[in-house]
Parts: structure tokens; C-alpha cells; sequence
């Protein structure tokens, strides 16, 4: 979606009203539980806290085009940060999908799927969408429940597994995948934003974006011992399954781990 700059306009600011609008929107649509509190006071300043952390004070508005889409970005400064797009929605939808820059402040917001880090560097950061066969996780560990279609992802490489670097939309239900992923085809999750695009990268002057952190408290990561699982893993889309002549393997090797690996010898 921002694979080219973004065309800003009109930003203004938000009337208070509308941030603490917009900030119960989004902790009704991402399910985001309240600390519990006996004392009114303490309810009211911990709810004040969760939206800030959300919305900050500063944050303003604008419209935004791109060639494939146009919409509305929110753009804010957490506390000693530059400004920084923080959400954005498309279209007529009104449900604001969270940029990595909130993803950082906010852990466990939406649901952190993981693929290998080849898939990231080589597709994922190229607009392309996270395949099922790209999906891992740890054995003996469940698909998110939240992760159903339709519902907003966030995924994370296995280097940094507690870092979301991309966002997306679930094209499948995620939760209901079995454990082993061989022979799966299809879109799992369509791509909107990673670290990396042009909304990362926008700033008020000039441009730039921040470069994600080594480790995030809060996101569940994975077990060790996912190394065994990249084998399997394959890159090429569902459009690509067909076996190739001989001629195209030569031109054209599957992208596969073991592939990877071997041109790598």
C-alpha cells in the first residue's frame, strides 16, 4: 500500500474529543483489556494512560493518497519522538490499523505471527504477502485465536521474534491452520505496512524512519529450535507451485530454504 510516498494533505490537529473518541474505538475494536482498579480516580488515570499510549496528545490528521488507495493517517509524538505516522485507515472502513511505531509501544495489541527471516528481507519487505507455507511457530504452541480473517496481524522475524516489522490483514482463518504446513498453498495475510515503506519513513521534514529495536517487551516470541522448520518453508506463491521445465529451473530455482542454502555453498 506505501510502496510509494504517501501524498499528505490538510493535517490538522485533533479536537480532544475526537482522540478520546477514536482511542475507545480502537480499544473496542482490538479487544484491549483495562486494568483493573477499585478506586475511581486510579480507573480514570489508567484509562487516560492507555489512550495516550494509543493516540498521544499531539496527534493530528490528514488525508493521504497513494496510487492504490486513499484514506485517513494519524500522526503523533510519544514522549522524546519525532512525529510519526501512528495509524491509518482506508477507504470507507473505519477501523484504524496500527503503523510498527504503535506495535512498539503497545505490545500484544494484535496478534504476532513469525516467518523466516529470508521471507522478510526477500518478499515481505517488497510489498509481497506472507504465503501459508511462510508461516512457523513453535511446536507444541497454538495459532493466535485472534488471528481470523479479516483480523489485523502483525508479523515478526525469527532473529528479532518479539519485534513486529510488517502488518497485514488475515486472508484465512490463521487459528484454525494445523501444525504442519506442508503442501499448504494460498494468501495468509495480505500486506499494508512494514518497516521499511513510505509510511514508515515519513517524518514532518525531510524523511526517514526509525530502525525497529532488537527486542520489545510484552510480544510473545518463539521457542528455540525453529531452524529444523525452515526446510519446509517454501516462498514461491500459489501461482508459482507448478513444477518448471527444465529449462526454467535453471533460469528460475525455486525459492525454497534448502535452495537458499545450497547457492549459498
Amino acid at each position: 500500500m506505501f510502496k510509494r510516498k504517501p501524498d499528505i494533505r490538510n493535517l490538522a490537529p485533533l479536537r480532544s474529543s475526537d482522540r478520546r473518541k477514536l482511542a475507545d474505538q480502537i480499544i473496542r475494536d482490538y479487544q484491549v483489556p483495562l486494568p483493573e482498579q477499585s478506586d475511581d480516580a486510579s480507573s480514570t488515570s489508567t484509562l487516560s494512560s492507555l489512550r495516550n499510549s494509543l493516540l498521544p496528545d499531539s496527534t493530528s490528521s490528514a488525508r493521504f493518497i497513494t496510487p492504490t488507495e486513499q484514506g485517513i493517517v494519524y500522526i503523533g509524538a510519544h514522549p522524546d519522538q519525532e512525529e510519526r505516522v501512528l495509524w491509518f485507515q482506508t477507504g470507507k472502513n473505519p477501523r484504524l490499523i496500527p503503523t510498527v511505531y504503535t506495535l512498539w509501544r503497545n505490545p500484544n495489541l494484535i496478534p504476532l505471527l513469525h516467518t523466516p527471516d529470508f521471507v522478510v528481507d526477500e518478499k515481505l519487505k517488497h510489498g509481497a504477502d506472507l504465503m501459508v507455507p511462510g508461516l512457523v511457530k513453535a511446536k507444541g504452541s497454538a495459532w493466535d485465536k485472534r488471528a481470523t480473517t479479516g483480523a489485523v496481524v502483525a508479523v515478526a522475524g525469527l532473529q528479532n521474534p518479539t519485534v513486529p516489522i510488517w502488518v497485514g490483514t488475515c486472508q484465512i482463518d490463521v487459528q484454525n491452520l494445523p501444525d504442519d504446513l506442508q503442501g499448504q498453498k494460498g494468501v495468509a495475510v495480505k500486506a499494508l505496512h512494514w518497516a521499511g515503506d513510505e509510511c514508515w519513513s515519513w517524518k514532518s521534514l525531510g524523511s526517514g524512519g526509525i530502525d525497529p529495536p532488537s527486542n520489545l517487551e510484552g510480544w510473545i516470541g518463539l521457542d528455540a529450535g525453529l531452524a529444523s522448520q525452515l526446510g519446509k518453508v517454501l516462498l514461491e506463491d500459489e501461482s508459482k507451485a507448478a513444477e518448471p521445465s527444465p529449462r526454467n529451473q535453471l533460469e528460475e530455482p525455486q525459492a525454497t530454504v534448502d535452495d537458499a542454502n545450497d547457492a549459498n555453498d
